[in-house]
């Protein structure tokens, strides 16, 4: 079973780490992570890493 997980300010500096951390070879496995976030000058969706979308 696929554990989703929501994270709320994943598109700033802090939240983007850590969303790379569960994603990466270093985190859980069978993993879905959903961001939410509200991009303005401090967060971008490109920080999130690959995959990532608007």
């Amino acid at each position: 079973m696929t554990a989703r997980i929501p994270v709320t300010g994943g598109a700033g500096f802090i939240g983007s780490h850590y969303v790379r951390t569960l994603l990466g070879p270093q985190g859980p496995r069978d993993v879905s992570v959903t961001v939410l976030d509200q991009p303005t000058y401090a967060g971008k969706h490109r920080q999130s890493g690959r995959g990532a979308r608007a």
